[in-house]
């Protein structure tokens, strides 16, 4: 219908302007499509953004994990200083024990050699 109008219209100002607004919309209709293009682009964009921060939880979770691990090993680290302190303690008290059952080792060794010279002194008179 409108074909039939615009040959009746023919190459006059009339046709000119019908012929500038078909390529008008002609050009309308092209950027409707680059723009639902970058659209689409966008869309794309966002989700590839959204998933990169996405990660921050990620992230986040594995560095409170870190810091509490940190934290459990600094506490066994005092524990275990704690714990070899008592050892060492208990070592030298082990040690100053087995010093003083040498020394009374000793003793008995010097009191049991001076009963063996009595008795030999004593069995041969």
């Amino acid at each position: 219908m409108i074909g039939d109008i615009t040959e009746k219209l023919g190459d006059g100002p009339l046709g000119e302007i019908l012929s500038e607004l078909k390529q008008l919309g002609a050009e309308v209709r092209s950027v409707r499509g680059d723009q639902a293009r970058m659209v689409d682009r966008i869309a794309s964009i966002e989700n590839r953004i959204e998933r990169q921060l996405d990660t921050k939880p990620i992230w986040e979770r594995a560095l409170a994990e870190i810091s509490e691990t940190r934290n459990e090993v600094q506490k066994m680290a005092a524990d275990f200083r704690t714990e070899l302190r008592e050892v060492k303690r208990n070592v030298r008290g082990l040690n100053d024990s087995m010093l003083s059952v040498l020394g009374q080792l000793r003793e008995v060794d010097e009191r049991l050699a001076q009963l063996e010279s009595q008795i030999g002194t004593h069995q041969h008179t």
